[in-house]
């Protein structure tokens, strides 16, 4: 609870789509840490995956020309 206390209080000032894309770099930091601390291995396929999944949500969030 802790935790997502200080997400909202530290969101309170930001711009909507910054904080969103913040927010969506949690995936990368659980594979990080999965890689640092219990030496998890991702193959060729699984890494290609993640990099494709990343860039689609960063491309869904970045705000474009809205007609």
């Amino acid at each position: 609870g802790i935790a997502y206390t200080l997400q909202i209080v530290g969101q309170r000032g930001m711009n909507d789509t910054t904080s969103s894309l913040i927010l969506s770099l949690e995936s990368v930091f659980s594979v990080i840490s999965g890689w640092l601390i219990l030496n998890e291995v991702l193959s060729v396929r699984e890494g290609l995956g993640c990099v494709l999944m990343a860039a689609a949500v960063v491309l869904a969030q970045l705000p474009g020309n809205k007609k």
